[in-house]
């Protein structure tokens, strides 16, 4: 019976995080180690063998997200030490459930094998999916090499759940194979779509430059395409008429942007700096699109940059988020604009410098928003905008709001090429109630409502908070010196926790015009913080706006809702330091899927529109995010800004779900969610599908749009 029985488990000594597994008899053979660790910001720890001779070995241990250990190991040599190191950062770390180590016998070494390995095959879900894409792994080969299996899986999924990959793999794998090419060329007879480009040259140094984006061209496997080289300079001209070809063309008038418009023989047209390169699969990608959504007027790829022959910085870009993009240019390149749209803006303006493009987009914005995007890597810039150009880029914003009335200042942003708008507020201001649910917890309800009471210069508003059934002395005395405050309206409400129920009352019993929710665990950073929300939720288009949350210790909590994050949906940025971040996306305003309600703003309109929150499905998780797409499937905007900023201490009220009963409500609520959502946990347009579903902070994927 000794391979069939597991030994009893082992417990370690701990010292000041030192974990330490001894035995006088050593250990030898399949080990299984478990426990539960806290750890903030890295997921990664190590295993130290210590052999009789003194020597050590190193081993990865994968831990979950969660911090969760559950991992078998082998040990070749006798060995009298086993040492646990469960993190790098040990400010960062705490011990939540002791680990534990036992031997394991042959029948369970394997049952825990298959115990890991048959769910990824039979249990169908997005991340089991995207699983198996990324390790390769077929299930006759699973069964038939169960050990090297559970080790691919077991580090397969903690790459992509807690690592992620470089950009230098994600190249690699989407480099283009030979049967690929040969497909493109096969499919590229059947296209018909035709690209004219321009690029205008102004100086010496260009002309090398150039020679780089011509290369690129001529490398195109789909050849339906002209270029235009247009210059001004007549110093020039004999070198670039060197490049001239049967598809290449140069333009030496002073108005050669015209020229071009006029000259284009193509379908759409786009604009490239010298220097700039297009992958040898860029048109065809870009015509295999077209083909497919005949709709489209204008559209833009991702891309990334290239220095010193070498690709850094990838901008992985959301769908069209107008939002976005008026605070930022955050499109770039590659852009083709249809040749009608052009015309009707009469042409790119030359005296826009490098927001050239950003300038076209604005003004067409006015005529069409057929926008598209490709989430595929189709250009290579050579350098950022240069810093002189950043008011005229504010030239083009100021010139695209003149005649709007709603705008109240426009100005260069906190960052470079970044712009900050501050919609008006009407006047007189519009009434607002602020709805805050609460239960007991002095320390939270009073620091909420005091900051409140002296960090927020808009004046006209109530305090609509609804108790939950406070018994707590310190919290019921407060609510009673509050009552004699005209500003504050209590509403006892005394039910079983349900932050719907709690809400859709409050909001009912409240009488705004604009309606604010609040978590009692949140407090206010920015003065400024409810003119900047009120002034988004007044507008027509928007439908709810968010406000940009921190931690106590200044970490990101909340800048926006991806859905599809961890298999349902997640905060944007979640523990990530609050400074300049992935495509200053915590940073400037833009439209999301969903946004909290611990922080939401909301006409009574809308919310009578869509019969407020799901009391019946969603209880206590995801209200928010479902209440917020009911809203935009109304064809409203849900807006995040980050100049709405407060303090939120979260799970501070109700706290995890840690109880069996929490546990099974929140996968119910999860159940829910995916039936109804599931068309947006497959693609949210205002993410990337190259970028991962399961870290917060913007790392890469395996390249998800090679359909070609």
């Amino acid at each position: 019976m000794k391979g069939f029985l597991s030994d009893k488990d082992i417990k370690p000594e701990i010292k000041d995080n030192l974990i330490v597994f001894k035995d006088t008899k050593g250990f030898k053979g399949w080990y299984l180690i478990k426990g539960i660790f806290g750890l903030r910001n890295n997921c990664e720890g190590q295993i130290v063998l210590k052999f009789l001779n003194g020597k050590e070995k190193v081993m990865r241990l994968p831990i979950s997200k969660s911090g969760n250990i559950n991992f078998i190991f082998r040990i070749k040599e006798l060995t009298n030490e086993i040492k646990l190191i469960p993190c790098a950062d040990s400010v960062n770390f705490k011990i939540i459930k002791n680990p534990t180590i036992k031997k394991l016998s042959l029948l369970e070494r394997f049952l825990r094998f298959y115990r890991r390995i048959l769910p990824l095959f039979f249990h169908r879900n997005l991340a089991n999916n995207h699983l198996k894409q990324f390790i390769k792994l077929k299930l006759i080969n699973a069964v038939l090499n169960p050990t090297e299996s559970y080790y691919k899986i077991s580090y397969g999924r903690h790459l992509r759940t807690c690592i992620g990959i470089s950009y230098e793999e994600f190249i690699k794998i989407d480099e283009l194979t030979d049967e690929e090419k040969q497909l493109i060329q096969k499919k590229s007879k059947k296209l018909k779509t035709g690209f004219s480009f321009l690029i205008p040259v102004e100086k010496e140094n260009d002309i090398t430059l150039l020679q780089r984006t011509i290369d690129s061209f001529k490398k195109q496997i789909y050849n339906k395409w002209e270029v235009f080289i247009g210059t001004k300079n007549k110093q020039l001209y004999d070198k670039i008429n060197s490049f001239k070809d049967s598809k290449i063309k140069i333009l030496s008038e002073n108005n050669f942007f015209n020229s071009f418009l006029n000259q284009a023989e193509n379908e759409f047209l786009g604009l490239l700096f010298p220097g700039d390169e297009l992958l040898e699969k860029s048109i065809y990608c870009i015509a295999s699109f077209l083909k497919e959504n005949k709709e489209a007027n204008i559209v833009y790829t991702d891309s990334d940059f290239k220095l010193n022959s070498n690709r850094c910085n990838p901008l992985f870009k959301p769908d069209w988020n107008k939002e976005y993009f008026l605070s930022y240019d955050y499109i770039k390149n590659l852009v083709l604009f249809r040749k009608d749209i052009l015309n009707k803006i009469n042409g790119f303006r030359e005296e826009m410098g490098t927001y050239l493009i950003y300038d076209a987009l604005l003004r067409a914005t006015k005529y069409t928003d057929s926008i598209f995007h490709i989430p595929q890597i189709l250009c290579h810039h050579l350098m950022e905008k240069p810093e002189e150009d950043w008011d005229k880029g504010l030239q083009a914003l100021k010139e695209f709001f003149q005649s709007t009335p709603e705008i109240k200042s426009i100005a260069k942003g906190n960052h470079p090429h970044t712009f900050r708008i501050i919609w008006s507020v009407p006047n007189p201001e519009p009434f607002v109630s602020i709805v805050i649910p609460t239960k007991n917890k002095f320390h939270l309800i009073s620091k909420c409502i005091d900051s409140i009471f002296n960090k927020t210069s808009y004046k006209n508003y109530e305090i609509v908070i609804v108790d939950n059934g406070t018994k707590e002395p310190k919290a019921l005395k407060y609510l009673k010196s509050l009552s004699n405050n005209e500003k504050v309206k209590i509403l006892r409400y005394d039910i079983p926790f349900n932050f719907s129920s709690l809400a859709n009352y409050g909001i009912k019993n409240s009488t705004g015009d604009i309606i604010v929710l609040l978590n009692n665990d949140v407090e206010v950073i920015s003065e400024n913080w409810l003119e900047e929300m009120v002034s988004y939720a007044v507008r027509k288009d928007v439908g709810v706006v968010g406000g940009k949350l921190l931690y106590p210790d200044g970490k990101i909590q909340h800048a926006g809702v991806i859905i599809g994050l961890w298999g349902v949906a997640d905060h944007a940025f979640k523990g990530c330091e609050n400074k300049a971040d992935y495509m200053l996306r915590a940073t400037l305003p833009q439209e999301y899927l969903a946004v909290t309600a611990a922080c939401m703003a909301l006409r009574r309109e809308v919310f009578d529109e869509v019969g407020g929150f799901d009391e019946k499905k969603f209880p206590v998780n995801f209200n928010d995010t479902d209440f917020c797409l009911r809203v935009r499937e109304r064809g409203y905007k849900i807006v995040f800004t980050p100049y709405a900023l407060l303090y939120h201490h979260e799970h501070a009220t109700k706290g995890k779900d840690r109880k069996k009963e929490q546990i099974k409500r929140n996968e119910k609520e999860k159940k829910n969610f995916r039936k109804r959502w599931n068309k947006y946990i497959s693609y949210d347009p205002f993410y990337n599908p190259n970028l991962s579903c399961f870290s917060n902070n913007f790392s890469l994927t395996l390249p998800k749009c090679r359909k070609f």
